[in-house]
């Protein structure tokens, strides 16, 4: 539509391009009043790598614009992967900015990016699509068109997306296309698409995929090939969804393929974050490229992404992968309320699994040949679904919230770990009653867990979670229960170990927030060589395929602060400085210091240490250096309980909280304990314990005196948390999802058949009470709620719940009233509390490191 010259600027004596309106554009008056509208809008794309505009106007009949003139060539192929990346990054970086101006490229093509000495200048904007009020349009002319007609096919053949070629809508993501076909060229030199005819073109743009840029040049990193893959996608909803998270994704390819890390030895803690972060930026948005899925990661090499929870869900759990590596099923949950969903890794969208509602996300596995998925009702039946539709078909009865843990052997049986009585239980796939296979050891053992078939589907490696520590045990069982009676066994290093089949196989297992493989010898049964780490930090839920890739819960980073709000939630003031991985804040009970639990500066093996600032004098004294989270007060406040995680053990400790004195050493096991509250009459202390594999936890009871020997309070089918003894110590108030969300209620003391009580209605978490027993405190989401309470002879009598705040901002994770219930202690952290799974491929390169 115009004609560009090279000109002097007399006046600035510069040089500078001129481009006209010529042929039959000039005579129309829609065009022009276009040209100069959608001229002043790339004006205010004040950007280096976007060619600046200096005037526009009009001398008799012709209409024209002032450029800033490039003396460059147009981009071209193939770069250097080094200089390939850097100049790829300046054009994310124009088209970004164009985007946030609500401006669509539209014609994005290498003769529209010129290469000069300083990088790169995008060109031509015009047949822009604008989309934005921030433009004048007294002129009339909706802002959504441009100097092309309405129903006009825009852009350049080669470089077009295939919803341009079918005369769609474009936006931000058809420049995103256009972005990946010129990158394509960038990398090999060649075009993305090539089909001879116009007309075979468009077929090749609409229906296949670019021959792989590996194929073309072998050296190029195959995560540029996943990158490029999801630019390419034919659905926008498929792609990339911003030039940032691109930009972000090619940074982490420049970190990690241009610089890779300093190898390190594995007898280290953890002196490294994955960058997670980094990555998130560019692959959380967006979810697992399609690339990464279809074939395997470059020998040697492992890549890592991140999958947040579905929209409207605050955390993913319990991932699963298929034993192909095809498929990704896991548990998605907000408010204490869970569902079942499963994701194709060759895509970025998940679906809910129908039928599932009632189903236990812990005990989600896999068959064989990753066509079903098994799992267990929250009724305690064992069943299957097909992943290609179908309903839901019942096995037999397990035991309700009985399964810790199962696997599937391709001989059609199914292996499970009970959690009521201890043992593994084997049953048909098709659906019979089940038969107990193994017998505890009671000696020595508490219970069996975590069975997973060997290659064979005849045997399968199991724990035996011991009385103690050091009497815990990996065992190798077989379907014919008459072996099991004196089976081959060897010390288990951790609890809930992961066995991925091979040669050699592996034994995967977490140790101080560590993920460590180590070589299982199946003939000789026992573990050999040094443990090699794999990841850091990691928390729970790990999960591995047949063909490299791996998935777990990484430990979440994030950074929280503390602050008072009255019961009106009127914001009072600030406590301290912004913390690390803040967490278990717990107020004094003469209000004048906090317990706080975060991750200090210095720490790089991620362990937590309990802390204690004084609030009259501002000062924040360490109260632990071994490790130390969940503080909890005695009544006077001059001693703390806290939980320390050491070895794969948990341990309860008592010391004081000037730091004086000794530790005391309560309890310890290998499950996880969190301490909760110690009881007004110091003779109590609440704890949970988790469930063995189904990260549930029931609640417990340590006396403080006499034998310390802890019992159970609450212990059922569903999770307990969040324990708070009533001031007068005769009920509890705690936290469970009994109905399939998390709810608040209050049970009799120390007779917990006296009587059981709901209070929160539509959800509720984390109980408080006030000092005088006669109020109650909870929260749901960022919301502070009130509930009276009456104590009565037989219990207690509730109001229904009323609202007494909001936090506005951040994210309320914990709070702390004081005695009189008027001012609140917040623990608001500073994003959206979303705990992603973290998928890695090809994990084994990190045993050759």
């Amino acid at each position: 539509m115009g004609e560009v010259y090279r000109a002097r600027d007399t006046r600035l004596d510069r040089t500078v391009a001129i481009k006209i309106l010529s042929g039959r554009y000039s005579e129309h008056d829609d065009a022009r009043k276009r040209l100069e509208r959608e001229a002043k809008a790339i004006s205010a794309l004040n950007h280096p790598h976007i060619c600046a505009l200096y005037d526009v106007g009009r001398e008799g009949d012709t209409d024209y614009l002032v450029m800033e003139y490039v003396d460059g060539h147009p981009i071209h192929g193939p770069y250097p992967l080094e200089e390939a990346l850097r100049l790829a990054g300046q054009i994310l970086d124009a088209l970004a900015a164009a985007h946030r101006c609500g401006i669509t490229h539209r014609d994005l093509k290498p003769g529209n990016i010129l290469v000069t000495k300083s990088g790169v200048k995008l060109l031509d904007f015009g047949l822009a699509k604008i989309e934005t009020s921030s433009f004048d349009n007294s002129n009339g002319l909706d802002r959504t068109r441009t100097m092309t007609s309405v129903a006009q096919v825009t852009g350049t053949l080669p470089y077009m997306a295939p919803e341009q070629l079918e005369g769609k809508e474009a936006d931000a993501r058809t420049d995103i296309f256009a972005f990946g076909t010129v990158f394509y060229e960038m990398l090999t030199g060649k075009h993305a698409f090539d089909g001879g005819t116009q007309a075979g073109l468009i077929g090749a743009i609409m229906i296949t995929q670019p021959t792989p840029i590996t194929t073309v040049r072998p050296n190029l990193p195959r995560s540029l090939e996943w990158i490029l893959c999801k630019c390419l996608e034919k659905d926008p909803d498929q792609r990339w969804q911003s030039a940032q998270d691109i930009k972000a994704a090619l940074d982490l390819v420049a970190a990690i393929g241009l610089h890779p890390p300093v190898q390190r030895k594995t007898t280290e803690r953890a002196g490294y974050r994955w960058i997670a972060l980094a990555a998130a930026s560019a692959v959380l948005a967006a979810g697992i490229g399609v690339y990464a899925s279809r074939r395997p990661a470059a020998p040697g090499t492992a890549a890592r992404v991140a999958i947040l929870p579905p929209k409207g869900y605050t955390s993913v759990t319990y991932p699963a992968i298929s034993p192909d590596g095809r498929w990704l099923a896991f548990g998605a949950r907000v408010e204490g309320k869970s569902r079942v969903w499963v994701r194709p890794l060759d895509s970025s969208s998940a679906r809910p699994l129908p039928g599932m509602d009632d189903a236990n996300p812990s005990s989600l596995f896999w068959s064989p040949d990753s066509r079903s998925l098994g799992f267990l009702k929250l009724d305690g039946t064992l069943a299957r679904i097909e992943l290609s539709g179908g309903s839901v078909r019942d096995l037999g009865y397990a035991g309700a919230n009985s399964v810790m843990r199962s696997s599937w052997s391709p001989a059609g049986v199914i292996v499970y770990a009970n959690i009521t009585d201890g043992r593994i239980y084997k049953i048909s796939d098709n659906g019979g009653a089940p038969e107990a296979i193994t017998t505890v050891d009671r000696s020595c053992h508490q219970r069996h867990g975590n069975p997973y078939f060997l290659p064979d589907g005849r045997r399968f490696i199991y724990s035996a979670l011991g009385k103690t520590p050091e009497k815990s045990e990996l065992l190798l069982g077989s379907l014919d229960a008459k072996e099991n009676e004196h089976p081959p066994r060897v010390p288990l290093p951790y609890s809930r170990p992961v066995y991925v089949p091979g040669s050699p196989g592996r034994l995967l297992y977490v140790r101080d927030n560590v993920l460590v493989a180590q070589h299982i010898n199946i003939d000789h049964f026992r573990l050999e060589g040094d443990p090699v780490e794999i990841a850091n930090p990691v928390q729970w839920s790990v999960s591995a395929s047949s063909d490299g890739k791996l998935a777990y819960i990484p430990l979440a980073n994030y950074s929280a602060r503390l602050q008072w709000r009255d019961r009106s939630g009127k914001l009072l003031g600030k406590v301290g400085d912004e913390y690390t991985n803040l967490g278990w804040t717990r107020l004094s009970p003469d209000h004048g210091r906090i317990a706080i639990s975060f991750l200090p500066n210095e720490s790089a093996a991620n362990v937590f240490e309990v802390w204690i600032l004084n609030l009259a004098r501002s000062s924040l004294s360490r109260l632990t250096h071994d490790g130390g989270a969940v503080p909890v007060w005695s009544p006077d406040g001059s001693r703390i309980v806290f939980r320390r995680t050491r070895n794969g053990v948990n341990t309860l400790i008592a010391r004081a909280s000037d730091g004086s004195g000794n530790e005391e050493h309560l309890y310890e096991s290998r499950s996880a304990l969190y301490p909760c509250d110690w009881s007004r009459d110091g003779k109590f202390l609440l704890f949970t314990m988790g469930k063995a594999g189904s990260g549930e936890n029931d609640l417990w009871v340590l006396p403080m005196t006499g034998e310390r020997k802890p019992y159970p309070f609450v212990q059922a089918r569903y999770d307990v948390s969040g324990a708070r003894f009533s001031p007068d110590g005769k009920v509890v108030a705690y936290t469970s999802n009994e109905t399939g969300k998390s709810e608040v209620y209050v049970q009799s003391f120390p007779n917990a058949n006296a009587g059981k009580w709901q209070i929160s209605v539509e959800g509720g978490t984390t109980p408080r009470w006030r000092a005088d027993g006669r109020e109650l405190f909870y929260r749901t989401g960022n919301n502070i709620n009130a509930v009276n309470i009456t104590p009565l002879g037989y219990g207690i009598s509730a109001s229904l719940p009323r609202l007494l705040f909001e936090v506005p901002e951040r994210t309320l994770f914990g709070f702390d009233p004081t005695p009189d219930g008027q001012r609140f202690l917040l623990e608001l952290r500073s994003e959206d509390d979303l705990l992603p799974v973290e998928l890695i491929f090809n994990w084994q390169a990190a045993l050759k490191r």
